[in-house]
């Protein structure tokens, strides 16, 4: 290795050293990381003869002077015509020790020529141009190389076109995200708002200057722009260093390390840092959209561009709104509420002029404008109306009207939920709640969710519902131990007074507010098959008005929280509780029917489907059935069970069917009653690559057991015919076997395998009894970090402290795994030993902690 490489080498290192140990200020790192690299490029060029005509020039974050340690160095080694000596030369002499040193390095040999063919055909190439670096070779052959470049390169229809593209894969990136600067976990390259979006900020201000001899933004928007490239440029460096890799990733856990690099231990600072992050993303996201604007407006062609007047203070132009005296808002603040009201109804961008008088002027709002009824009626119309992501409500909350509107809105703009289940910050995530809301009212899912559609255009009041969507999370801005649901409610009391709502809306208002989590909870993390929980949760909704309202809010809510946080399954569930609660509200059976009366039922329904020889078969069955299988099920879902195993005398036996529109395998087992056979069944899903997502186990009055699970595969799969023949014979298998030792470790070998783990994030286990909930039995929940084999290793516990478990529900929020559990001791007792609870939890914990 030279000596060069060996200078840089050292030099990173101690560089890497002071950095970590606070010796110097993380700004300090750029310009001596360019100060090395450069030097190292210069030095080792002295070994080139210099009579050649070359030049090495630098481009992308080296350019820039915003080289992080693990980023990526991009040179172009310029010749004249093809030197195929002296380019092979260089990348041997020059680059290739720097992949020694696992430095990630890329290289293009060109002549001019070339290098200017490819910049005007190739978007990419033609961006490295904007940011380029002499670093050593002949400085009169460079200055040759420019010139041509600027002629060639810059030309108007060059950039144009140029131009188009870097928008239009822009837009394509940002929408593949989401547009949306507000991720928990965002990437600080490539997120909206972000370091790409930055630098095509300033590639088109440099261009706009060059074409037009006048900059696009004025000093203090420079300023500020640099400011927030700085912050996140600095981010960027200690994730780097922190991780020892590149890492643009800015994830809960990366958060938390950069923040106690920066702060100490002190509460609280991962929230800080990243409500610095959204703000200046935020800003930098509004200034894209300006440059963006500008250009499809100034250099763009447009086949539609007319001026219209709207009425004295406002007209369009190309497409825009605007203002004939923009100062006029500072002395009629309403003018605000109207710009926003036109926008919306026009469908129209607002100007550049336009949004920075409502920024500038939004300040001066007082109490007498926030209870102006002629506000208040605009702001109503715009919510009921409003389209697609980019709407008003959007404009509204980056210009920041929406906090001095609703004051309460500002403690949770930017705000964080550390519950890595959530993907937006609140403020974001209720405005997509009030977007998933009016996609109903829309008929967007109309084809997907027939039933909750149909449902949504009978609703007979969409803005109390849209403003409830708004704020259901109002209370997540507030500290303190006390629930958000209540303080929410608080909160909102204190809006709707101030608003004039009447006492029927704010009723409503209030009720969902409280209750927004009710259904989801209910749904996913209840045995709604039981009647007792079905009654519960009927007992407090009270009325159908109310069930229809937190049903379409409770699917906004639960859509909304992230891409990948609801399917079909979740939908199924939020439904099945929404029609048995229909029914029970509807027929007023708030009381619990007597098992007595329910055989009745299901005996009526029965024989008039069955032929009269089999009555008596059939009164031998259901005088069987497991009572609670009875309670639980309606008469049609008894009879598929009684055809199902009629003629299945000999046991075990397995069945599987599977859901392909909401892709879950359900499978029922019949079989003997043998200590342990829910973990044992359990366990060969698990081995099988099979997620269990709800268990139902039933005992027979003969000492039979059906077990009823729905499974889901852990892998996409076209084979679902073979899949089913392996499942059902390795389940047969499992239970004709005596469950030994080796069995257990076979399982436990897999769970604890890396590859089928997930990384470890930050999750406290919880474990927590319920004694009061249910008449019945202990409901038994545990919240883990989400895992395969998981239920396995609780199962597990379970049976070796004789405790029978009735039935399961999972629910998985992101990378937290939700297992409620109904359970009794094996007399049929709830758990109320607080010892026997003690050595559960004890037992449970160690077992997960041997997995992370």
């Amino acid at each position: 290795m030279n000596s060069y490489i060996e200078t840089l080498k050292y030099s990173l290192s101690l560089l890497k050293s002071n950095l970590l140990e606070k010796k110097v200020p993380i700004i300090t790192a750029f310009p001596l990381l360019d100060e090395y690299i450069s030097d190292y490029f210069i030095k080792s060029s002295k070994q080139v003869d210099m009579q050649s005509n070359f030049a090495l020039v630098a481009t992308g974050s080296l350019a820039r002077r915003e080289f992080s340690f693990f980023s990526d160095i991009d040179i172009f080694i310029i010749v004249e015509d093809n030197n195929t000596e002296l380019s092979q030369f260089i990348i041997e002499n020059i680059v290739y020790p720097l992949w020694d040193l696992k430095m990630h390095i890329g290289y293009s040999v060109r002549n001019i020529n070339e290098f200017i063919d490819f910049a005007i055909n190739d978007v990419v190439e033609w961006t490295k141009v904007l940011d380029i670096k002499f670093i050593s070779g002949s400085k009169s052959f460079y200055q040759n190389f420019i010139d041509r470049v600027s002629v060639d390169v810059f030309r108007k229809g060059v950039v144009n076109k140029n131009l188009k593209e870097v928008f239009m894969l822009s837009d394509d990136r940002r929408y593949k995200i989401g547009d949306l600067s507000s991720l928990l976990e965002p990437d600080i390259k490539n997120n909206p708002g972000g370091l790409r979006d930055i630098n095509i900020i300033r590639w088109y201000n440099t261009l706009f200057s060059m074409l037009n001899n006048s900059s696009i933004l004025n000093s203090h928007e420079l300023r500020k722009l640099k400011y927030s490239k700085d912050f996140f440029l600095s981010i960027r460096l200690i994730s780097h260093l922190l991780n020892n890799k590149k890492n643009d990733f800015i994830s809960f856990d990366n958060q938390s390390k950069i923040a106690a690099f920066l702060y100490g231990e002190k509460e609280d600072r991962a929230a800080y840092i990243m409500k610095k992050f959204y703000f200046n993303s935020e800003y930098v996201d509004y200034l894209y959209q300006y440059i963006r604007d500008n250009f499809y407006s100034n250099f763009i062609v447009s086949s539609v561009k007319y001026n219209k007047k709207i009425d004295d203070n406002f007209h369009i132009n190309d497409s825009k709104l605007c203002m004939k005296d923009y100062s006029s808002i500072s002395q009629n603040l309403s003018l605000i509420t109207k710009a926003f009201y036109y926008s919306q109804k026009f469908k129209l961008f607002l100007s550049y002029e336009l949004r920075e008088a409502i920024k500038n002027n939004v300040k001066k709002i007082k109490i007498d404008f926030i209870r102006d009824k002629k506000n208040i009626n605009i702001f109503f119309e715009i919510l009921e109306k409003g389209y697609g992501y980019a709407t008003t409500l959007r404009k509204m909350n980056q210009l920041n009207f929406l906090t001095y509107f609703i004051p309460e809105f500002k403690k949770i703009k930017y705000k964080i939920t550390y519950d890595m289940y959530h993907q937006y910050t609140v403020d974001i995530h209720s405005l997509i709640v009030v977007q998933e809301l009016r996609n109903l009212f829309s008929g967007s899912y109309i084809l997907e969710y027939p039933f909750i559609t149909a449902l949504s255009l009978n609703i007979p009041n969409k803005k109390i519902i849209l403003f409830a969507g708004l704020l259901h999370d109002i209370g997540k801005g507030e500290d303190g131990e006390e629930s958000h649901l209540i303080k929410g409610e608080r909160i909102v009391v204190k809006i709707l007074k101030r608003m004039g709502i009447g006492e029927k809306e704010s009723s409503i208002m209030r009720f969902l507010v409280r209750n927004h989590t009710l259904m989801i909870n209910t749904a996913l993390r209840r045995d709604i098959k039981n009647e007792e929980e079905v009654i519960n949760f009927a007992n407090i909704v009270k009325s159908l008005e109310n069930l229809n309202y937190l049903f379409l809010l409770s699917f906004a809510d639960l859509k909304g929280v992230s891409p990948k946080s609801f399917d079909k399954w979740h939908y199924t569930l939020l439904q099945d509780l929404y029609i048995k609660t229909f029914s029970v509200i509807s027929h007023k059976k708030f009381e619990f029917a007597t098992i007595q009366d329910k055989i009745v039922q299901v005996k009526s329904f029965i024989i008039e489907n069955i032929p009269q020889k089999e009555e008596s078969f059939f009164d031998k069955f259901i005088d069987k059935l497991s009572r609670k299988l009875i309670q639980n099920f309606n008469e049609k879902e008894i009879f598929e069970i009684y055809i199902l195993l009629k003629d299945q005398e000999k046991l075990p036996f397995v069945h599987i069917l599977f859901n392909s529109e909401i892709k879950v395998f359900k499978v029922v087992v019949k079989s003997y009653n043998l200590h342990g056979i829910f973990n044992n069944i359990v366990g060969i899903l698990t081995l099988n690559n099979l997620n269990i997502i709800s268990a139902e186990i039933y005992t027979n009055l003969d000492g039979t057991i059906i077990d009823i699970f729905e499974v889901v595969s852990l892998y996409e799969d076209n084979y679902i015919d073979d899949k089913i023949d392996k499942y059902k014979k390795s389940i047969e298998d499992s239970l004709n076997l005596k469950k030994n030792e080796d069995f257990d470790k076979l399982i436990e070998d897999k769970i604890l395998k890396k590859s089928f783990r997930s990384k470890k994030y930050n999750v406290i286990p919880i474990i927590k009894y319920n004694n009061l909930e249910n008449e019945f039995f202990t409901i038994l929940e545990i919240i883990v970090q989400d895992f395969p084999g998981v239920l396995y290793l609780i199962t597990k516990v379970l049976s070796k402290r004789n405790i029978d478990i009735h039935s399961s529900k999972i629910s998985t929020q992101g990378i937290k795994a939700i297992d409620t559990f109904y359970i009794t001791d094996m007399n049929g007792n709830k758990i109320i030993d607080q010892k026997l609870q003690a050595k559960i939890e004890s037992e449970l914990l160690d077992l997960i902690y041997k997995v992370y």
